[in-house]
């Protein structure tokens, strides 16, 4: 609640949320949705969140935003959903393949997939649990002598024995400077990919108010289901980034099209990406 005049001040108040808990067992709701209640005091117009949490009578009431573990149905929060809630992903030390995730020892494009299947399967946001969580053996011990700089690096960040750097995303540098990791960068890039697709939904919206240019619509609306080549489903997905980013320019050269129809830019020649290339 501290930062809610400044909030306020940049007009974000309807963007901000207000997290409480995971995980919450249904008796507890309840007795959660309460303090949400109270908290919200606080920050009034921000949308409470929750995550591991299915919907209950008592969570109904008050949560706006659910976040629900990647390899789950969406199933129980349709009702929610046709209210108007938002559902975001999460993952941590689970799930394991096929489906994607961020551990050390997944395909490196997995994050970067992932972005691409939130926006395939309705999904508007993603919770990640840390991105510095380390090995408390790396700042054990009495002297600096027996801390990490001066002893070896433990990548070690769970008790789970397949959840390698789970919650671990940077890497610290010489001089304490934050590294990013691979994982983090192809994330950076599945946000920015997520953001094309997000753009592209908005012309053809445009396009199709303007009654502008039936074809490009139908191709792009095409191209808005996510092409299987990139994403079949939440186990079937490419491991090979030259198609991510054969698909990452076919969204944008849509882009590109929309705007010349709608005079934002000058005539373009067409794109004549397809599916098939």
């Amino acid at each position: 609640e501290h930062a809610w005049p400044v909030i306020v001040k940049n007009g974000w108040e309807d963007i901000v949320y207000r997290f409480y808990g995971g995980e919450t067992p249904i008796e507890r709701h309840q007795e959660a949705s309460a303090i949400i209640r109270q908290r919200m005091k606080t920050t009034p117009l921000a949308k409470a969140q929750v995550s591991g949490s299915k919907p209950s009578e008592h969570f109904n009431e008050i949560v706006r935003m659910w976040v629900h573990p990647t390899d789950q149905s969406l199933d129980p929060y349709r009702d929610n959903i046709a209210r108007g809630d938002e559902v975001a992903w999460y993952s941590c030390c689970r799930p394991e393949g096929p489906f994607a995730n961020f551990m050390l020892d997944c395909p490196q494009i997995d994050p970067r997939i992932l972005c691409w299947q939130a926006f395939q399967y309705g999904i508007s946001g993603f919770y990640y649990w840390r991105a510095t969580q380390c090995s408390e053996g790396n700042w054990a011990g009495e002297t600096p002598q027996e801390k990490w700089p001066n002893r070896p690096w433990n990548p070690a960040t769970s008790p789970v024995a397949h959840a390698h750097n789970d919650g671990l995303l940077l890497y610290p540098g010489p001089d304490g400077v934050a590294w990013p990791s691979i994982r983090l960068e192809n994330l950076r890039d599945g946000a920015d990919d997520y953001d094309y697709l997000c753009i592209l939904r908005d012309y053809v919206a445009k396009l199709r108010k303007a009654n502008f240019s039936p074809e490009l619509v139908a191709r792009a609306e095409e191209a808005l289901k996510v092409n299987p080549d990139v994403s079949a489903s939440k186990t079937e997905y490419t491991k090979n980034p030259s198609i991510v980013e054969r698909e990452r320019r076919r969204i944008g050269s849509y882009i590109e099209e929309a705007r010349a129809d709608l005079g934002e830019i000058g005539p373009i020649f067409p794109s004549g990406f397809s599916s098939e290339e």
